[in-house]
């Protein structure tokens, strides 16, 4: 057996040593002198067929020390003697990890979390001092390094050696999984090259292609870019003046390196084809430039081995923002844009998992990446993501190109090759090209658009999220317990409400408030409802001959309803009561939309414009909704935009606004779209909008903006096209109501339910009313703030008023109803059981972790559905481990499933899950919403979850697998 034997004060070591009966010995025992070994060895044997086990089950001998049997979950290894434990049925793996510089002595721990627990390495334990050696079963694990004064820092790249695979082919799809903190503190400078000049100013000449474009921008990219705080300074700009262009190209020089790349045009604008940075002077001066698609008839020639080629495939990565690795786990081809932070990509690859150049990092004044070609260990992954290497090269030139034809106000050819009007400047390292033009400094970045150029005080984009970590950060995917990821980024920080008349941050001047327009329209009437003889829209909507018309506005180009509620030629607000839906109509020119709803109010004169004037809603207070609606149907003949059983929310008020999304609606970002925020009692810019943020085609799906002043407004049916000018997708600042010829708006109410909900196919969910309603983000934020709840009745339900509580997922086509005995008397507390201080009672965080009886479940998963079972729920906001303490039927002491325990206090991975454990055919997870809390990806489970190691979904991460998640509590 693994005997050492002192020859020549050498050890002698076995390796992957075949164990069979025909050992002799008086133990069977693989390890019985473990006790003599030096402690930093690593000892484990794997004994594939049970053959030495003392139960006869394949597992591992290991060692009995904490830095090797820490991660096994506890209780699922059994001790032989005092230095040995032998793991049934384990999977483990052995590795080396190396970060690169390790010989410097400058990493001497290493801090491992799988999320349950966390281990640090010393990197004194390992056979050579020079690495960190580990031995872990299934799972996700990030690792810390730090220096000998416990300073975090991060290595350039690390190499993992990973040492032979255990043999059963049941753990070949459990094996475990690396990835790495970012930080800010590398522990060398990159590499500094030799001085190189410049490649031959000529070499555009030697690629024959190049004669057919036209430079549209040249620049010599900074080591440190801080393009949040202005545009690039190109040398050359001759965007303005460019005419059509089918194809676009770029030029990329870095030192004695260069790399050519034509494409089929990504956008018609070449006001977006340069870097892509944040600063609002960047791309169209109205919204930061993102483009993340696929590329076609791509042509490729460089001095850098395995580039060129002619009439390939690749995508590209533009934008201002933070990234996360893609699918691969590893930064590249495919990376994720969170669209928030302030890191920035310019990257452009081949299909075939090739990069072809690469510029990140540059808005926020710190050293940039670059690269061409694969990055081959500088950095995070092949796209050079944290290579922060740009001081390492001399010549860094950037030159974008199109095909479009010789700009008409450009002085000279624009082609780096040409001789006229060139200057030519030589150093003793590098020779630079100057191209003389008619824009020598940037033009303004909204002169395209005709808008007034902004005041001082305003930006066209809100600022950059905060960054609480240098991002792109690689995925922290973890286990529920003591988390070591960092934050996710922040929420953005709201801009400060613009003094005048306006959206705050709107680029808009301050225009004298007008007296009030006269309207074309007849004077008010109290006419009785239109009916389909009379009304267009009954013929036009089907859904609409259920509803009653209102309100019938023709909209003015410039109103001015500060100063009087707007002039409708129908206004039956005070003849309409009892209503339970409320219908939107609105037609510009060809394109028209219909939308209803779940009424947002009873008070039908909230429901018309929410203008400034007390005139309009009920005549004492201002009408501001800002909430989510249910069961919203769409019509319409835009492209897009129809759809029944949706979510939404409204946007109505008459002050300004910030593009912040402080509510957390689904899918918004920091742009101008359907997640803005109203700046309560601070000017009178308006807003009048509908949108759609869950089970269709998320965003705006009406905009009737700016309706107080006097001024153009602005409106416009689904989302904002990009060659539109204004702010956003919800058509802010447009001022484009003067194009339209027919500007009409209807508003209708109905008394008809909705009754096509999932639930009312249910019989068992009979005689409940609905408490919640929530369409799951992705990444919920839930110690943030508290779930965006489309439906919250929690304060109308009194405590003590029901017996049973029932939940219903929706998971794209699957779908569970679990019905049981109330575990609480208090309706706020059978919602998700987050960290927010909103959450639950608004003074004690829920926590549930109990049996509950006569549970009746309906699903189309197979094997979940049955009555009268036995249960138990698991809510709470905090991590937790597979110990069942709670004595639970059937579960397991070692295995995440429905037997978990809080750690109360500890961390904020959260878990919501409802299990079944006696009384019927199946034993297990009814559903389960776990990671709920930290901005991580959510995960979402019906039934039990495929690992045997997390039956209850814990880390799955797969929120984002589906396009439907929807949670509905109830009551009875």
């Amino acid at each position: 057996f693994l005997t050492p034997i002192n020859l020549r004060q050498r050890h002698v070591v076995a390796l992957d040593t075949v164990f069979d009966d025909t050992v002799l010995g008086n133990s069977r025992i693989p390890m019985p002198l473990a006790a003599e070994l030096p402690n930093p060895w690593t000892m484990y044997v794997e004994d594939a067929s049970g053959g030495f086990s003392p139960t006869g089950q394949p597992g591992f001998w290991v060692k009995n020390t904490p830095r090797l049997t820490h991660f096994i979950p506890q209780g699922s290894c059994a001790a032989v003697d005092s230095q040995t434990v032998f793991c049934p049925n384990a999977c483990l793996q052995h590795f080396l990890v190396n970060p690169q510089n390790f010989h410097l002595g400058l990493y001497k721990r290493m801090k491992l979390t799988n999320g349950v627990k966390s281990f640090e390495y010393l990197s004194a334990d390992s056979w050579n001092g020079q690495t960190f050696d580990v031995l872990l079963p299934p799972g996700t694990y990030v690792a810390t390094f730090f220096d000998a004064n416990g300073n975090k820092i991060i290595p350039p790249s690390v190499a993992i050696d990973k040492k032979k695979e255990p043999a059963r082919d049941s753990c070949a799809s459990t094996l475990p999984w690396l990835s790495f903190e970012s930080d800010t503190f590398r522990p060398t400078q990159a590499p500094t090259r030799p001085p190189f000049v410049s490649v031959d100013a000529n070499v555009l000449d030697t690629i024959p292609e190049a004669s057919d474009y036209q430079i549209a921008y040249e620049l010599d990219i900074p080591t440190n870019p801080a393009y949040q705080s202005g545009r690039p300074l190109y040398s050359v700009d001759n965007h303005e003046s460019m005419s059509a262009f089918s194809r676009v190209a770029y030029y990329l020089e870095l030192d004695g390196d260069y790399v050519w790349i034509s494409m089929d045009a990504f956008t018609t604008d070449a006001s977006k084809i340069g870097v892509p940075c944040l600063s609002s002077e960047c791309g169209d001066g109205m919204m930061p430039s993102i483009f993340q698609q696929q590329l076609n008839n791509i042509n490729v020639v460089s001095n850098v081995a395995g580039l060129s080629g002619d009439g390939v495939s690749g995508n590209i990565e533009f934008w201002p923002y933070n990234y996360s690795p893609g699918s691969t786990g590893s930064f590249g081809t495919n990376d994720a844009n969170t669209h928030s932070g302030n890191f920035g990509s310019m990257q452009i690859h081949l299909s075939l998992g090739r990069t072809v150049f690469a510029f990140n990092h540059f808005n926020v004044g710190e050293v940039a990446d670059l690269g061409i070609g694969n990055s081959n260990g500088v950095g995070f992954g092949s796209d050079w993501s944290l290579a922060e290497n740009a001081d390492s090269y001399q010549v860094r030139t950037l030159k974008v190109f199109t095909n479009a034809q010789s700009p008409t106000t450009s002085t000279s050819s624009t082609l780096a090759s040409t001789t006229t009007d060139q200057a030519t400047t030589t150093s003793a390292t590098t020779t630079t090209t100057v191209i003389q033009t008619s824009s020598p400094t940037p033009a303004p970045s909204n002169a395209s658009t005709g808008q007034p150029t902004p005041p001082p005080s305003t930006v066209s984009t809100p600022p950059p999220s905060e960054n609480p970590t240098k991002q792109p950060t690689p995925n922290p995917t973890t286990q529920p317990t003591e988390q070591s990821t960092p934050n996710p980024t922040p929420q953005p920080t709201s801009p400060t409400p613009a003094p005048t008349n306006k959206p705050t941050n709107a680029p808009i001047t301050a225009a004298p408030t007008p007296n009030p327009t006269p309207s074309p329209t007849p004077a008010p009437t109290e006419a009785a409802p239109s009916d389909s003889d009379s009304d267009p829209v009954k013929s036009l909507i089907p859904e609409s001959n259920d509803y009653d018309l209102v309100y019938d506005l023709d909209i003015p180009v410039s109103p001015a309803y500060s100063n009087a509620k707007p002039l409708y030629s129908v206004d039956n607000h005070q003849q309409v009561s009892g209503f339970t839906r409320i219908a939107y109509y609105l037609e510009l020119d060809n394109e028209y939309v219909w939308v209803s709803f779940d009424a947002f109010t009873t008070d039908a004169s909230k429901i018309g414009v929410p203008c400034h004037n007390l005139g309009c809603g009920d005549g004492q207070t201002r009408t501001v909704i800002q909430q989510m609606v249910t069961n919203v149907n769409v019509e319409s003949n835009v492209d897009g935009l129809s759809g029944t059983g949706l979510s939404g929310n409204v946007e109505f008020w008459p002050f300004n606004y910030h593009s912040a999304n402080e509510k957390n609606i689904p899918s918004a970002t920091s742009a101008w779209d359907h997640g803005d925020t109203v700046s309560l009692n601070q000017g009178t810019f308006g807003s009048m909008q509908v949108h759609i943020n869950g089970g269709g085609n998320v965003g705006t799906v009406f905009a009737f903006n700016h309706f107080n002043d006097g001024v153009v407004s602005d409106l416009g049916i689904g989302n904002k096209p990009g060659n539109v000018a204004g702010l956003g997708p919800d058509w802010s600042f447009s001022q484009n109501a003067g194009s339209y010829s027919v500007r009409k708006m209807k508003v209708y109410v109905s008394d008809v339910p909705q009754d096509n909900t999932l639930e009312s196919t249910i019989s068992d969910a009979d005689g409940y009313t609905l408490v919640y309603a929530l369409d799951i983000p992705i990444k919920p934020v839930y110690a943030t703030a508290p779930p965006a709840y489309t439906v919250d009745n929690s304060a109308s339900i009194p405590d003590f008023s029901f017996t049973r509580v029932a939940y219903l997922l929706e998971l794209d086509d699957k779908y569970v109803w679990v019905s049981m005995g109330t575990f609480t008397d208090d309706a706020s507390q059978i919602g998700v059981p987050c960290m927010h201080p909103q959450c639950g009672d608004g003074h004690l965080r829920s926590v549930y972790n109990q049996l509950v009886a006569n549970v009746n479940v309906v699903s189309n998963v197979d094997g979940l559905s049955g009555n009268g079972y036995l249960g138990n729920v698991e809510f709470w906001p905090y991590n937790y481990n597979a110990g069942n303490s709670k004595g639970i039927p059937g579960a397991s002491s070692s295995v995440f499933d429905w037997g978990d325990s809080p750690e109360i206090g500890i961390g904020a991975f959260g878990s919501m899950q409802v299990h079944v454990n006696q009384g019927g055919n199946y034993q297990g997870t009814i559903f389960a919403f776990n990671r709920f809390n930290e901005g991580h990806s959510a995960d979402l489970g019906i039934g039990n979850a495929p690992s045997s190691t997390f039956k209850d979904w814990s880390i799955a991460g797969n929120a984002g697998s589906y396009s439907v998640r929807t949670l509905k509590v109830f009551v009875k």
